[in-house]
């Protein structure tokens, strides 16, 4: 093998291991990005749930009572 032909195989094998490893990194960081995203959607699951608890308490002749309804509705479609 000429020395031009060894140093493009290598100058091939350099590049194909940095774009390796730079998509092993795009896919720790994607992995990441969802877990907080789904963390996240969690954290505010959890904030409705208290909310819809406490407001189930609030006594029907409430006014406040009817806009909680309607919150809810929206909220579930």
């Amino acid at each position: 093998m000429s020395e031009s032909n060894a140093l493009l195989m290598r100058n091939t094998v350099l590049m194909l291991n940095l774009a390796v490893a730079q998509i092993s990194l795009s896919m720790n960081d994607g992995d990441d990005s969802v877990s907080a995203l789904s963390n996240g959607f969690t954290v505010i699951m959890k904030a409705m749930t208290n909310v819809l608890s406490h407001a189930e308490k609030i006594n029907d002749d409430d006014p406040q009572k009817d806009l909680l309804n309607s919150s809810h509705k929206c909220m579930t479609g």
